[in-house]
């Protein structure tokens, strides 16, 4: 923190103190409180319906779980799966899901959760008239068969490993989502810690579920009042008449605040991903090399020094260092903009005569203060390069609907709630483009395809010979990989030797996986599940290659070719706003979500997050820091990396005031 912005930070809060003194009139400052056993949390935007059917919002999904809790959560400090309502979850093959619910699992009213509020929860966003946004979620289960009181079996159609973390969805009884859409607020009935008591257009009040599974919370009263102006909410902190807020408070002001008395700043690690975004229809854009130049030209460093003041972390990948799937082989863009240049004039866009920019951007951002001030920095780095760059500010309505409709050149988002790897589908899978469809992907698909076959007879072996000398070189160099991202497959007869953690593998040898393998005609069996294969190609003479070829096409092309006639052309609605579309990242995504063994999803995912690093649809920035300002007599939050607010079921207040 430079020594001009120390001072005009400890000048605007001791100007808030004044100010919150005066707001609260009292004859000295902080003696005007909440209740004891009133908690008053902050937050900046407002907050829509809480049904979580329906709630998609940041603060929507977070207070939504307060309310009706889920069956699993990922609430948890190394975002590991958490039961909640689910005393446990068994899943005996890969399409088998067996839910079992706690005994002590209770509604707000007193009624238990049973396998049928599951089911009907479930069934309510399967309806064709309902308009949830979770409905695709849920659209690969085949069959949902309740065992008994408490337990439940759900059929998948395919198997889909991320589907342990899609029960992350708040259960509600079976009587009230019988009607078809979102239920009000006011008559919502969960099984979480908190019940709705109030609500209005700016605040909602919880009070305790007496009945709660977690136990019963200790404040009796809890007011979610949203306050969108930065500094009515610090004035409301330091005068008392707010007790907590979380990731509401420019970072600039962060080091003021934390030497202020009456107030504590705690920090913890995050998965909110801070990134730029790339149209790469744009004309300038959809050169790599143009890309690539922009990423050295920004000095994230010094951004994260000046504007955040080292409260977040330079990342490489939209998972954070610590995430399990996150591939720590890679690294964040160093700064480079004499490289940059060089980029630009290969790509053909040099200075122009005049001494003019090479070319023009638009850069289109929330109209929050701190998010226009980095984008003007960032605005002012690649100036320096040559790109001259309009910076748009836009309302978050606005703005957001422009990025959803791909209606930008460049954008600077966070991503949030980034808790498991099969995230990398929805912002990368060229199936989750907006106007792609099915029979587009099936050509990709081919295209990509007959590249390998001529990798396969061209000059495989020499490459595959060089691989094995050099280990470290075998996931790049190897074709045979292409039978991994089969839909979490290998051929018949062959299986790879073992995965080591950097998503690379260990040798390029194959072991043979049956002891006699079949003769003619065999089946791939997943768990209880067959499904037909291919001719048995395991003679010597036939290279592994060209057999692990035949058995991807005769797998996976018929496959598409009847989803493209069942189909046709329908467009799928997703999160990949940028237009990327690489056929190995598609079926690296498809067969990550095939498998369930962890060894392999980090393989497959660690690839894909060094193709993106390479390809750049994005511009990875920083994951910034969870900061949570509380009054001194708040105790018992507990950060977590998701930003979730569970931790308001276990807070507490001291009888005593801060001053």
């Amino acid at each position: 923190m430079t020594e001009r912005s120390r001072i005009v930070g400890h000048f605007f809060i001791s100007l808030l103190g004044v100010l919150a003194c005066g707001a609260t009139g009292s004859v000295s400052c902080g003696r005007v409180h909440t209740a004891s056993d009133e908690l008053v949390v902050l937050v900046e935007a407002s907050i829509e319906g809480l049904d979580p059917r329906y709630a998609v919002s940041g603060y929507g999904v977070k207070i939504s779980r307060l309310v009706a809790s889920p069956l699993v959560s990922v609430d948890t400090e190394d975002l590991s799966v958490k039961m909640e309502l689910a005393q446990r979850v068994d899943n005996p093959d890969p399409l088998t899901y067996v839910v079992t619910l706690r005994r002590n699992a209770r509604f707000s009213d007193g009624t238990p959760v049973t396998a049928r509020d599951v089911k009907a929860t479930i069934e309510s966003m399967l309806d064709d008239r309902s308009t949830s946004p979770y409905r695709f979620v849920w659209k690969r289960i085949a069959k949902m068969e309740i065992l008994g009181l408490r337990r439940l079996r759900i059929r998948l159609e395919y198997p889909h490993s991320p589907f342990l973390t899609d029960l992350d969805m708040g259960i509600l009884p079976a009587r009230l989502v019988r009607h078809v859409g979102p239920i009000r607020d006011m008559d919502l009935v969960g099984a979480g810690p908190f019940r709705v008591v109030a609500r209005s257009s700016h605040t909602i009040v919880l009070a305790p579920n007496l009945y709660s599974f977690v136990g019963v919370p200790k404040i009796r009263r809890v007011v979610i009042r949203t306050v969108q102006d930065d500094n009515s909410r610090l004035i409301m902190l330091a005068g008392g008449s707010a007790d907590l807020s979380q990731n509401t408070v420019p970072a600039m002001l962060v080091p003021a605040i934390a030497g202020r008395r009456g107030l504590r700043v705690e920090r913890c690690r995050s998965v909110t991903h801070t990134y730029l975004g790339l149209n790469l229809h744009n004309r300038y854009l959809k050169d790599v090399r143009v890309r690539r130049a922009i990423a050295l030209a920004i000095d994230r460093k010094s951004l994260v020094t000046s504007k955040l003041h080292e409260m977040a972390t330079l990342s490489w990948s939209i998972l954070p260092a610590f995430h399990w799937a996150c591939n720590r082989r890679l690294h964040s863009i160093a700064y480079d903009p004499r490289r940059a240049e060089q980029l630009l004039d290969e790509a053909g866009f040099a200075h122009s005569a005049s001494g003019g920019p090479r070319f023009s951007l638009v850069y289109k951002t929330s109209n929050n203060p701190f998010r226009v001030s980095v984008a003007r920095a960032i605005a002012g780095m690649l100036a320096k390069v040559g790109i001259a760059v309009e910076v748009r500010p836009y309302e978050w309505g606005v703005f957001y609907s422009d990025v959803k409709k791909g209606n930008f050149d460049i954008f600077s988002m966070q991503m949030t709630e980034l808790t498991v790897p099969d995230y990398h589908y929805h912002f990368f899978h060229s199936a989750s483009h907006v106007g792609a469809s099915l029979a587009k992907v099936t050509k990709r698909e081919v295209d990509w395809l007959g590249s390998q076959l001529a990798l396969c007879l061209g000059g495989g072996r020499k490459k595959r010979k060089e691989a094995g000398q050099n280990k470290s070189a075998i996931w790049n160099a190897d074709p045979s990989r292409l039978a991994l991202s089969l839909l979490g497959c290998v051929p018949p007869g062959t299986r790879p030797r073992r995965f080591v953690p950097d998503g690379r593998l260990d040798a390029p040898h194959w072991q043979p996986y049956f002891e006699q393998p079949p003769k003619s005609m065999t089946r791939v069996a997943w768990g209880g599940m067959k499904r037909p294969g291919v001719c048995e190609l395991g003679r010597s003479w036939l290279p592994t290659a060209i057999r692990h070829f035949v058995f991807l096409v005769a797998w996976r092309l018929p496959e598409l070719w009847l989803q493209s006639l069942s189909g046709g052309a329908r467009a799928v609605a997703g999160a990949n706003r940028f237009g990327y579309s690489n056929p190995e990242v598609d079926w690296l995504l498809d067969a990550a979500r095939f498998v369930s063994d962890r060894t392999l999803q980090k393989a497959f995912y660690g690839r894909v997050q060094a193709i993106l690093l390479k390809d750049l649809p994005i511009v990875p920035l920083w994951h910034e820091d969870n900061i949570v300002i509380r009054r001194c007599n708040v105790h018992g939050y507990e950060l977590l990396p998701n930003a979730r607010l569970s931790g308001l079921a276990r807070v507490w207040k001291s009888d005593r005031h801060c001053r």
